[in-house]
């Protein structure tokens, strides 16, 4: 048996197709059971009856037998144990597909292939597949001229078009499916079309592209879901220790979540633990996180942009989330303690200033109580001075969770729960454009 892994619209079924195309003519039998995964989900019924109704379907296409019938597991290998075959089993995700299918190789006669195609590499280790074979992304070259493929399918790219094809590239990251569907789109279109719609691109996830790369994110458990947003948001290029650190305390296995998502290819880590995610996946994470953002009304896990972070300080809006910045380095325990004195500090400062002001109305009241004055005469404008308003957001303060960010090269310290930013001076101070809230 041979595994197929790496990441949706890599091009893995491709691949297999090709391998198929080329070799069947080998074999006794062949079959290639595309999108196993689909067919399986399909049988809305339970596991063992599912698993003989995909075997039926199986041994249906490789003995050209319509509507056969099975009574057990075990037909499979008393069909096909003398017999030569050639099986691709397509976009596998659960090991009772493998069970139903191919459960051992002595199931078929002696030379036959099994190849499976997954995203999910520990599916293969599991079924004790040894030889796996990892889909890498094409080169810049390649890429450009899978892209051309699709949108020029008759002739080379113009050469005034060649600039706009590389920046398409580039934005797909080299994924294959983004590739051909980004070229299908484009193809025949002028070039002010083809600014018109990079714009779009850039702004938001193609739909095709969406469909097929939200079925990885869906086969996630709710814990691993909220890690892969975490890191699509906030920790690609982070190192794992940073990032274990981070979300430590938050309720989250990180390393499991970290293992699991390296395994259904979600995100690779290099020899020097940095975390890498591919750029589609990223764009993927940001805008599940903006449609819960808007479903729920501003009460969401990250906003992005300093406008909705303004309107959340500003208006009191409660939304149950962390500040932080779409940039972010871990900062040190020796900062995180500072910047905790800090916030501490400002109440205890905040609540003296406010004393203080009210003994100095107070004080007023009485000195000016038989002169021209009184507090009746007083603009009203006066009450909405800033230390009102500065009384007015510590009452409401109320720590729920410690978030330790910091923003390379900035100043500010923001607030909500403890989150510190890392080489902060004043509260407030040149706020950037670029920040998430969690």
């Amino acid at each position: 048996m041979v595994g197929i892994w790496g990441p949706l619209g890599i091009g893995k079924t491709t691949i297999a197709r090709a391998i198929y195309n080329q070799i069947s003519r080998n074999f006794q039998r062949s079959v290639f059971m595309y999108n196993v995964k689909r067919s399986y989900k399909s049988y809305d019924s339970d596991m063992d009856t599912s698993m003989q109704r995909l075997q039926r379907e199986f041994l249906s296409k490789i003995l050209n037998h319509k509507d056969m019938e099975i009574e057990h597991l075990s037909t499979a290998q008393e069909r096909l144990k003398y017999q030569k075959v050639l099986v691709v089993l397509d976009n596998v995700d659960k090991i009772e597909q493998l069970k139903a299918l191919a459960e051992d190789t002595h199931w078929f006669g002696q030379g036959s292939r099994i190849i499976v195609t997954t995203d999910d590499k520990n599916l293969l280790e599991r079924h004790g597949i040894d030889h796996i074979y990892p889909v890498k992304f094409p080169s810049q070259d390649e890429a450009l001229k899978i892209f051309s493929h699709y949108a020029f399918p008759k002739n080379p790219p113009p050469e005034e078009y060649l600039k706009l094809a590389a920046e398409v590239t580039e934005l797909t990251s080299h994924l294959p499916l983004g590739l051909c569907v980004l070229g299908n789109a484009l193809c025949g279109k002028s070039m002010s079309r083809w600014a018109d719609e990079l714009s779009r691109i850039k702004e938001s996830l193609n739909r095709d592209i969406e469909q097929v790369l939200i079925v990885g994110y869906n086969g996630l458990d709710d814990k691993v879901k909220a890690i892969f947003l975490h890191i699509a948001c906030l920790f690609e290029g982070k190192r794992v220790d940073s990032v274990m650190q981070f979300l430590g305390n938050c309720g989250l296995d990180v390393k499991f979540g970290l293992e699991v998502l390296v395994e259904r290819a979600l995100i690779s880590i290099l020899s020097d633990e940095i975390i890498i995610m591919h750029r589609l996946l990223r764009q993927l994470g940001r805008e599940i996180v903006d449609k819960h953002s808007i479903h729920l009304s501003m009460r969401c896990r990250f906003l992005i942009a300093a406008f909705y972070i303004f309107n959340v300080v500003v208006d009191s809006i409660v939304t149950g989330a962390v500040l932080a910045k779409s940039k972010v380095t871990l900062a040190s325990e020796k900062t995180l303690s500072f910047c905790r004195d800090v916030v501490d500090k400002g109440k205890i400062l905040a609540k003296i200033i406010w004393d203080g002001i009210n003994v100095l109305v107070l004080f007023m009241f009485y000195l000016l109580k038989g002169a021209f004055l009184s507090i009746m005469s007083m603009p009203t404008a006066a009450f909405e001075h800033p230390f009102w308003k500065i009384k007015k957001r510590l009452s409401h303060l109320k720590p729920s969770k410690e978030v330790n960010c910091s923003v390379e090269g900035s100043k500010e310290l923001v607030k909500e729960g403890n989150c510190s930013v890392e080489g902060s001076k004043e509260l407030g101070d040149n706020i950037s454009p670029d920040f998430l809230l969690m």
